[in-house]
Formats: structure tokens, C-alpha cells, sequence
């Protein structure tokens, strides 16, 4: 159960890692540190849009000058689709959001505004270089409701609820077990606000052992009850209700064989155009929607919505999947785009982001089976590569991703060029821990960049 709640809380802290980044992307632009100093219609009508909020799945938007005075405050109404202004801001003042923050400062985590509670980060608004004086604070936030647990629960790989009123206890550690009754132990995670104070839980719910092997027992002596019954009563109407018996016998065991192998693939046989025909034609249309559904959540748990490209998440599964392995060598590759921000800052984030699916359409051309790559966040790639046999085959295929990212791309009728610096750490020359070798090949990706950009290098012992 501990490992659980651990599970939990490391997902919940990556979303809110997420959110960061991305409010990050807003608050260290030219565009932005313009706007603060002279508010306009057209920084909103290019950058604050619904689609953006629908987008990144962000609720409210405050822009905070240097006076504590708020420029924008926006949040997202998604039944209507549409920006309304924000309700409350006494949060703000609250939660000490309002105080100028200095270059680097950033503060995220959970406020309560009324009976509602966010994911916030706020940061300082900066020019494009990151470089002060702070002109104001950003603040961008989400909803924690039970949506997005079912999100958070989706991606953990276990069901949590959530809990928005949390009780008081002397206990320090965030984590929680407690007998929920005889059938079943309760694991709490307490997250506190940005004062310290708890503000929500989430709980995850565990079948005691003892309980399931007891509820084992008594399930097989029903079905052997069952099964007795049916050869009674197949002896007694067999010549009547032979064939209406068989096929439910069927349906069920095909429903059993769906429910243990958790195959929503998987369907039951449908004829007849009586009712147990039609039973059959509906379970398979719910069978239907639930593997569409599963498929769409899968997507959004391992997949960057934006390039379509895996994500951090699939990233270490890979990885810890090779690593396991001990067995032959992978490349991992480090790649951040060189000039992205100036693109950024010259044409808005709307070009930057069809200049990122590009890339990654791009880059896909010249992935062999076995290769993957994936988008970390902002203009940060990973790819790992296993098909080569020695060093000069590996550069041959380096040197080919940095001739496929400089080639022009055209976004919005223009030619757009971007080049590419790349950090390479090798399996298991460098080590053997995931985590370690992202970030050896990311500290031999910024050799690259100040030995002048559009180059690689390796990573040195």
C-alpha cells in the first residue's frame, strides 16, 4: 500500500512539474514582459485563446503586475467553451502570490479558492534570455477534481479518489494506512497547500488478502453450486431448453474468459434474433466503447498531446525495460533545438508549435524498429537507439538527425530553420539506472551547445 500512495504522489508531482513547464514557456517571453508593461488585445488574441486552455488542460490565467494589480484574469468554461473572468482572486493575497518574485523564483503546489481546489504555479515574468528585472507574476492552474484523479489514477495504474475536506492530525508524514473495515485497507495521501496546510486527499482503496481468498472460496462453491443445479435441471428440460441453456452457458464463460484476461478485444458470440441474441449484440457494443475508452486514456497517459510523439512516461518504461535486460547496448540521445526560442519570440507560440510537430514527423523518418523517440517537454528530445554495431555505424545515424532537423520547414508560408545540439550517453558503458543516463546525456548535450551549437558530444567518464 505504501508503494502505492509513493506511485501516487511522484505522478501528482509530475503533473505539477508539467504545468510549470509550461506556464514557464509563458512567463520568460518578450511577448509577455511587453505585455504586463502595456496590456493589448492583440497578445491575448494570439496567446490566450480557449483552444489554449482546452489545449494543455489549464482552468484560470492571472497576469499580476509589478503593483500587485491584475492585468488578465481568465478561467475556462468547458461546457461552453468559452473564457469568463475569474470568479475569486482573494487566494492571491492569500497564498502570497501577489509579492514581485526575483529571476528563478517560482512557487508551485495547491491553493483553495471557496470549495474548489487548483494546481497552481506561479512564476515571474521575464524577458525571452530569463533575465530580470521580474515586470510581474504569472500564474496558471488547473483543477483538482475528480476528473483530474481519474487522470492521475489512469497514468498510476490504480484507482484514487479524492477528498477535498482532509482532518486534522499530529501525524507529519503524508502517508496514511488505516483498516477501512474487515473487507478492506485504506491508503491516504495528504497534500498540503502552499501554507503548509492540508488541503485535499487522496485515497486508494485494497482488498485485504485474508477477505479475498474467503470471497475465492465462497465464489467456487457457488459455481460448483451452480454447475450442480444446471446438470439437474439440463437433466430435467434438456429436451426443451437445450439449446436457449447452451447459449447462455456460453455467454458466460466467454464473459468470464473477457473479465480474467481483461481482453476488451475479445467479444461473444451474437445470433439469434431473440433476447439472448440481443443481450449478446449489446455487451459486445459496451465491450466496444470500454476498449475505445481504454485506448483514448492509454493515449493521453503516454503520449505528448501535442506531437503525438511518447512522453516521458514511455520513456522510462523503455529504458527500464533495456536495462533490465543487461543484455547488448542502446544509444540515448539528448536533443535540444538550437534558436527555438527566438522562433518563438519572433513568430508566437502558435508557430513553435507546428515547428515542433515537424521535427518530430521528421525525425520519425529515420527510426528503425526497435528505435524510439520521444518529447520531453518544451524543445527537449530523447531518442534511443540500438541498431548499430559499432561507434562509426552510431555517428552515421547522429549525423543523419542533425541534417533532418537543420533542413527548412515551412510553418504558416514561411521557411523556418532550426539546428539541433545532442548529448550522447551509451548502455551500459555509462551506467545502468535510467535516470542517470538522461542526465549524462544531458550534461554532454550542453558541451555541445557552448562549443557552439549544431553539434554533439558523448558523454566523458
Amino acid at each position: 500500500m505504501y508503494q502505492k500512495l509513493h506511485q501516487l504522489n511522484d505522478v501528482y508531482k509530475n503533473s505539477l512539474q508539467n504545468l510549470g513547464e509550461f506556464t514557464h514557456d509563458y512567463a520568460a517571453w518578450d511577448d509577455t514582459y511587453a505585455y504586463i508593461l502595456h496590456p493589448g488585445k492583440k497578445y491575448e488574441a494570439s496567446n490566450l485563446v480557449p483552444g489554449t486552455f482546452a489545449t494543455y488542460d489549464v482552468d484560470f490565467v492571472v497576469y499580476l503586475n509589478a503593483g500587485q494589480q491584475i492585468v488578465y484574469g481568465k478561467q475556462y468554461n468547458p461546457i461552453t467553451r468559452k473564457l469568463e473572468n475569474i470568479q475569486s482572486t482573494a487566494w492571491i493575497r492569500r497564498y502570497h502570490l501577489a509579492r514581485l518574485m526575483r529571476p528563478g523564483e517560482k512557487k508551485s503546489g495547491l491553493i483553495r479558492s471557496g470549495n474548489e481546489i487548483y494546481m497552481v504555479s506561479a512564476q515571474p515574468i521575464l524577458k525571452s534570455s530569463e533575465q530580470g528585472p521580474s515586470r510581474g507574476t504569472l500564474i496558471f492552474g488547473k483543477k483538482l477534481d475528480d476528473a483530474q484523479v481519474r487522470k492521475l489514477s489512469k497514468i498510476a495504474g490504480f484507482s484514487a479518489s479524492l477528498s477535498s475536506k482532509p482532518k486534522p492530525s499530529e501525524n507529519a508524514s503524508p502517508f496514511r494506512v488505516k483498516t477501512s473495515n474487515e473487507h478492506a485497507i485504506k491508503g491516504i495521501l495528504i497534500l498540503n497547500d502552499l501554507n503548509g496546510d492540508p488541503a485535499a486527499t487522496l485515497s486508494v482503496q485494497s482488498k485485504r488478502i485474508i477477505y479475498q481468498k474467503g470471497q475465492q472460496a465462497i465464489f467456487a462453491f457457488l459455481i460448483t453450486l451452480l454447475a450442480v443445479g444446471a446438470i439437474l435441471l439440463l437433466a430435467l428440460y434438456f429436451a426443451l431448453d437445450h439449446l436457449v441453456v447452451s447459449r447462455i452457458v456460453t455467454l458466460i464463460e466467454t464473459i468470464r474468459y473477457i473479465r480474467q484476461s481483461d481482453r476488451l478485444s475479445a467479444r461473444v458470440l451474437a445470433r439469434g434474433k431473440d433476447e439472448i441474441g440481443g443481450l449478446a449484440k449489446e455487451i459486445n457494443g459496451m465491450l466496444s466503447s470500454l476498449q475505445a475508452y481504454q485506448q483514448q486514456l492509454s493515449r493521453q497517459a503516454f503520449y505528448d498531446p501535442l506531437t503525438h510523439l511518447p512522453n516521458r512516461l514511455l520513456l522510462m518504461q523503455k529504458l527500464d525495460e533495456i536495462t533490465k535486460k543487461q543484455d547488448g547496448h542502446t544509444a540515448i540521445l539528448f536533443l535540444d533545438l538550437d534558436g527555438f526560442k527566438e522562433i518563438n519570440d519572433t513568430y508566437g507560440h502558435a508557430c513553435g508549435d507546428m515547428l515542433l510537430v515537424e521535427v518530430g514527423r521528421n525525425v520519425l523518418r529515420q527510426l528503425e524498429e526497435g528505435d524510439l523517440f520521444c518529447r520531453l517537454g518544451g524543445d527537449e528530445f530523447i531518442m534511443l537507439l540500438s541498431n548499430w554495431a559499432n561507434r562509426t555505424e552510431l555517428l552515421g545515424k547522429v549525423h543523419a538527425v542533425i541534417r533532418e532537423i537543420s533542413r527548412p520547414v515551412e510553418v504558416e508560408s514561411r521557411d523556418v530553420t532550426v539546428t539541433v545540439s545532442i548529448g550522447i550517453s551509451l548502455y551500459p558503458d555509462n551506467g545502468t539506472d535510467p535516470e542517470e543516463l538522461i542526465q549524462k546525456a544531458d550534461e554532454a548535450m550542453y558541451r555541445a551547445k557552448r562549443a557552439g551549437k549544431n553539434l554533439y558530444d558523448f558523454y566523458a567518464f
